[in-house]
């Protein structure tokens, strides 16, 4: 076969689904026609319909057969920037060199698409002071300091997990050259056998870094300067010692003392203390009532998240007296998707700051933020929808149906009655969510009816999950909708305003709502301390400022939309949202911050907010 019947395959399989002759044939320059023979050919070769032909699809590779062929394809091809941005910088950390006319062909984009790739990756690498793209003719080479090559290596498995920062199987997909589990396996037995007992919150943060060191020494790429004196974590560097020596032996690496000192003062800080102190105790109940204070969320009767944050307070305690702050490789992420949990340990570092007299850096705010998160998942676990059943079937076959449908949903509702028959007074009377019935079933009350089997297949579990998104999706438009109506007015909606500065953004609706008598100095001030504890500004471009303890004197949300980007932080910010709300209404914080979770991953909707030219327009967005 000649290079593009072989790329045709490459490109099905990569693709893994359909892929229409029109989309073929625009990949690679040539007709449809062109298409459809190498196609034949291809299948002719192999003798065998190796690639699959539906004139209302197109054509799918059969994986079976190209196992049974023992056909070979190439590496994932990257199909947008991104990922071709992410893709090149991994080989250029990885190879001494790329040639970029072999990555043309490579990765079937033109030479111009590589240029604007390049440039990204340079802004990208702007913020590595030591890292530089060198080209030289058709070559490129990344040059610099290895500590900051694996500092971008970890940011781009960062992005790959999406936010999965706490599942060690995800985490383990990383890479294919060796098994992560194992990795886990040894660093455990080391720890047992030098009696050394870690957090488990930070498994997945030391195993990343571990995981990166074993591929960075299996392709030759060592660290040569690191903080030699370990006096003072003589443990941590006999568990370090031991763990390489293992991953020694068991890859066949060879173990190297910079890769042993490095991992020494990683695991410092994060074994667990069994003196707790009175101390933390206090600190871990004023943190959990002042949450409650603020948001209206009450974690104190949590055993689990008690024990834990008490745990993680002493070792916090204790790096704030040595003045060595902890690092995690999860600031993005948690921030980006969980905002509200993040502003519960924004709280609690201000806690945590006024007893220590001194702040808290953001990584230290990430790793509270991973004890809230897992806590927020069991609280909001426990609001379960009420669901009504109708089987007029015997006792046995309605209890089968009911146990398989608990066992698969009893995280999101609860069987409150099973009836054999339907009555509207009685079931209104229950005032269910949801009513699942096996039989057809028509009624007047306005209450969400899924016809499933007795049997309860695939298809009827499929329904009901449609239905609770359904119910979650209601639920919360209607709260949201509400809150909105009533804390955006057109006394605080400010379009296409031309501000020069995040300051002066926030000065200008905080006098606003000063001169509405909405607020007062004191709680702009405190809208600037917030801001300096750790940015509210966000990627997709836009900013989330609000004050920390100091309350308005009434509710509100103020916007702006910039008619030209200011810088915040590391981000350019169009769309501000100052967030402005008092004690009693601190239960709207739940709802907006749901909202605002869903607005980061859709780009195309705020890109919508951005565009609008009045109030009308912007209130309309917000509640459709």
């Amino acid at each position: 076969m000649n290079n593009r019947q072989q790329r045709i395959i490459d490109i099905l399989h990569d693709y893994d689904e359909w892929v229409t002759g029109k989309e073929l044939a625009s990949m690679l320059s040539v007709s449809d026609r062109t298409i459809r023979s190498d196609i034949e050919h291809i299948n002719k070769e192999y003798e065998c319909t190796l690639i699959e032909a539906n004139r209302r699809k197109g054509y799918h590779l059969d994986g079976i057969l190209t196992s049974v062929k023992g056909i070979t394809t190439k590496s994932v091809i990257p199909q947008t920037s991104q990922e071709r941005v992410s893709w090149i910088i991994k080989e250029l950390l990885f190879k001494q060199e790329i040639n970029l006319i072999e990555l043309q062909d490579r990765i079937y984009v033109s030479g111009y698409t590589i240029d604007n790739d390049l440039r990204n990756i340079r802004r990208i690498l702007n913020e590595y002071p030591s890292l530089k793209v060198v080209r030289v003719k058709n070559h490129i080479r990344l040059e610099g300091n290895e500590n900051e090559k694996r500092s971008v290596y970890k940011h781009l498995l960062e992005s790959e997990i999406k936010g999965n920062f706490t599942n060690i199987s995800a985490l383990s997909h990383l890479w294919k050259d060796f098994n992560l589990i194992d990795v886990v396996e040894i660093f455990k037995n080391v720890c047992a056998n030098n009696h050394y007992k870690f957090k488990n919150v930070s498994l997945p943060m030391l195993m990343m870094h571990a995981g990166i060191a074993i591929e960075r020494i299996r392709n030759k790429n060592y660290l040569y300067e690191t903080q030699s004196d370990c006096t003072g974590i003589d443990l941590e560097y006999r568990v370090s010692k031991d763990f390489f020596e293992e991953l020694s032996q068991k890859f066949g690496i060879p173990y190297v003392e910079e890769e042993v000192v490095k991992f020494a003062f990683l695991l410092e800080g994060r074994g667990s203390h069994v003196d707790l102190k009175a101390e933390s105790q206090q600190l871990v109940e004023e943190v959990l009532l002042d949450i409650k204070d603020c948001f209206d969320i009450d974690f104190r009767d949590d055993e689990e998240l008690y024990n834990s944050l008490v745990i993680h307070m002493q070792s916090l305690l204790d790096r704030i007296k040595v003045d060595k702050p902890n690092t995690t490789a999860y600031l993005k992420e948690i921030k980006r998707q969980y905002p509200l949990v993040f502003e519960m340990a924004i709280h609690a570092s201000d806690v945590i700051s006024k007893t220590t007299g001194k702040p808290l850096v953001e990584d230290e705010i990430s790793y509270l933020a991973l004890h809230f998160g897992t806590a927020y998942e069991r609280h909001i676990n426990t609001q379960k929808y009420r669901v009504v059943m109708i089987i007029p079937h015997n006792q046995m076959l309605a209890k089968a149906c009911m146990d398989k449908i608990e066992t698969r949903f009893r995280e999101r509702m609860e069987i409150i009655k099973v009836f054999p028959f339907f009555e509207n007074n009685m079931i209104a009377s229950l005032h269910p969510d949801l009513i699942l019935t096996v039989v057809p079933l028509q009624h007047e009350l306005s209450i969400k009816t899924v016809s499933i089997s007795l049997f309860v297949n695939y298809e009827d579990e499929s329904q009901i999950f449609q239905a609770l998104n359904q119910l979650d999706r209601e639920k919360y438009h209607d709260q949201f909708c509400h809150i909105v109506k009533k804390l955006i007015g057109q006394e605080t909606f400010f379009i296409k305003k031309d501000i020069a500065s995040k300051e002066d953004a926030i000065n200008y609706l905080c006098d606003n709502l000063i001169q509405l008598g909405y607020a007062t100095q004191e709680y702009k001030e405190d809208v600037f301390k917030r801001e300096e504890m750790a940015g509210t500004a966000f990627v997709q471009g836009f900013a989330v400022p609000h004050a920390i303890t100091v309350q308005p004197l009434r509710s509100t949300i103020s916007v702006m939309v910039l008619k030209n980007p200011v810088k915040w932080g590391k981000y350019e910010v169009r769309l501000i949202l100052l967030l402005s709300i008092s004690e009693q209404d601190n239960q709207m914080l739940h709802t907006f911050f749901d909202w605002l979770s869903n607005v980061l991953i859709d780009y195309n909707q705020l890109m919508q907010f951005i565009e609008v030219d009045n109030y009308q327009q912007f209130m309309k967005l917000m509640t459709a």
